[in-house]
């Protein structure tokens, strides 16, 4: 094509696909036109800024874009006549009143296949165009979908290869008001597809048996008409990894399959007004405590500081929960565990469950040492999906350490407040929808002078904010065998205890709340305080001696232990706020007369 070009220009010299000539839009008398022929194409350009379109309409060679207008396709044989070498794997997509849409081609590769979408236009002159793509189309229909009227019972899988097979066994089987359909494009166009047509259908999910495929079909359910009756297959016993019911053979049993099918468990759309009638008339599944009073379903964050002994802790309550034992003298609910271990290896988790030597280690707790991070990247939620569908009994996920599954984005204490409770409330979701426990362990900064306990939580708004519950854990400054866990939550009343740990089985006991053996130990000093200086003291001075400074929290605790002390005719209250012992400690003093 580019050697036509030399009866048009001056001085033109060619050199393969390349040739220089002088331009005819200016008086040009060196040759500053540059012609370059690529694939078919001529590409032109004048060193002395010449228009290119203006330089290709002068030699003949500029052709006007010819508008497109997107039309449906005439019918199934059209875009063989206009397509070459068009695969016979193809599929059409209609509207519900038949008209064709788009079309898909599927192409089998010896290292996979490829999806081709095809629309169809028409340029000014009534020419049929076809072009690689969707054609702006904003709402993708569903395959078959102009079919359904005359069918009650929708079944939803998973691929055009699928659905074709599913409905081979409908007919095969002769079963009466059956049809399947499915969706373009997999999991990621599932919120571009109108399901709106399916409005009063009973629904059949048939997802393929793995993790994609069911949190695919799962979308799908939730985003069905509230009219809908909804199934599902949510297990294929004995089936493996990717499963679909393409890979069955000719005596395949649908209809049983079926039949096995259970209740979706579809989310309420909770951007829909309830009256209070509606509500307070509204029946809920009793809260499940994993462990009464401690442990509720949801999300609770584990807190204790570096080293403190929390991943002991929640190794013996994973024991505990997978055993079905009570715990600290509280009934559990007994059920799978997974324990993701991301701070400690193999062989570190080896040594703890040899040292806690317990004389049955349950063949339902079970350990991931690697998860990826929970966003769209990462694909963490997968791996807590593909685990959870091992088990058959799931009822408890430790995470230890929670920041090793944020995102990078939002670790750290300066992290924004609202992209902490975003990474937070994403796995107390998770909880719910899953009908588990889920405990994330995470650190605690050093406690501040008259500092609430709950505020020495790294990223403690975000936390608060976002758990179910939180659990602190701290160990006692004056005698290091003693804990102190303290819990508090929406479905669970607040809990305050001491426990100690036995130093050679690293196992934990509770020895009571608190508030009471604080109270006994506290009492101890004050008394001997009073006995060796033998004179009436303010409550700040017994603070100074006990703790070596006077605070304004514990000068307050020693105030009240002393007002019980007095009450108890232990202590007597002299003028000014000072207490001294009781000559006779336990009885009550004699009232002396007018």
């Amino acid at each position: 094509m580019i050697s036509e070009l030399a009866n048009k220009l001056k001085k033109f010299q060619q050199n393969g696909n390349k040739a220089i000539a002088c331009c005819p839009c200016h008086d040009d008398k060196n040759p500053s036109l540059s012609i370059t022929e690529d694939n078919g194409k001529i590409l032109v350009n004048c060193f002395a800024g010449c228009d290119p379109k203006n330089i290709l309409k002068t030699l003949g060679l500029y052709q006007e874009k010819k508008d497109l207008t997107f039309v449906s396709i005439p019918n199934e044989t059209h875009p063989y006549l206009h397509i070459a070498n068009l695969s016979k794997k193809v599929w059409f997509y209609k509207n519900d009143k038949g008209e064709i849409l788009f079309f898909i081609e599927r192409v089998d590769f010896k290292d996979g296949k490829k999806i081709c979408p095809y629309t169809c236009y028409q340029d000014d002159q009534g020419q049929y165009i076809y072009q690689n793509n969707l054609g702006g189309l904003v709402s993708l229909p569903l395959l078959n979908i102009e079919k359904i009227n005359s069918h009650r019972n929708i079944i939803i899988v998973e691929g055009e290869k699928t659905c074709d097979a599913t409905n081979q066994y409908i007919e095969k089987q002769s079963l009466d008001n059956f049809i399947a359909i499915t969706w373009a494009f997999g999991s990621q166009s599932i919120d571009k597809t109108n399901f709106s047509h399916l409005k009063d259908k009973n629904i059949y999910l048939l997802p393929d048996n793995d993790t994609p495929g069911k949190k695919a079909m799962k979308s799908i359910g939730n985003k069905l008409n509230a009219s809908n009756k909804i199934k599902w297959i949510k297990e294929y016993p004995n089936k493996p990894e990717g499963y679909d019911i393409a890979d069955e053979n000719d005596d395949f049993d649908l209809k049983s399959l079926l039949s096995r099918s259970v209740n979706f468990p579809k989310k309420e759309d909770l951007t829909r007004s309830i009256s209070a009638v509606d509500l307070i008339n509204k029946s809920f599944p009793p809260i499940n405590y994993l462990v009464k009073d401690y442990i509720a379903e949801g999300f609770t964050m584990f807190i204790g500081r570096p080293k403190v002994g929390k991943s002991w802790f929640l190794l013996q309550l994973a024991y505990h929960i997978a055993s079905g034992l009570p715990f600290f003298e509280k009934n559990t609910i007994q059920g799978d565990v997974l324990y993701l271990s991301l701070e400690d290896g193999l062989q570190r988790l080896n040594s703890r469950l040899k040292i806690l030597n317990y004389s049955k280690i349950p063949s339902n707790l079970h350990f991931v040492f690697q998860c990826p991070k929970f966003d769209s990247q990462q694909k963490g939620t997968e791996i807590l999906l593909r685990e959870l569908e091992k088990l058959k009994n799931p009822k408890l996920i430790i995470i230890d350490t929670v920041q090793k599954i944020l995102s990078q984005n939002v670790r750290g204490s300066n992290t924004s407040y609202e992209k902490q409770y975003e990474q937070y409330g994403f796995i107390k979701d998770f909880a719910h929808e899953h009908g588990i426990s889920i405990i994330g362990s995470g650190h605690q900064k050093k406690k501040k002078d008259e500092e609430e306990i709950y505020d020495t939580v790294n990223g403690s708004m975000a936390i608060q904010g976002s758990s179910d519950q939180m659990i602190i854990f701290t160990n006692n400054e004056k005698r290091k065998e003693l804990y102190r866990l303290q819990t508090i939550g929406r479905d669970i009343i607040e809990q305050d205890i001491t426990i100690s740990k036995n130093s050679q089985t690293m196992q934990f006991h509770c020895e009571g709340t608190t508030e009471i053996l604080e109270e006994g130990e506290r009492r101890s000093a004050i008394r001997k305080i009073l006995e060796e200086e033998d004179r009436a003291m303010m409550p700040s001075e017994i603070d100074k001696i006990l703790n070596g400074k006077s605070t304004p929290r514990e000068t307050n605790n020693i105030n009240k232990c002393l007002q019980r002390m007095t009450f108890d005719d232990i202590t007597i209250k002299e003028s000014y706020g000072k207490y001294k012992m009781s000559p006779t400690p336990g009885m009550k003093q004699p009232v002396e007369p007018f």
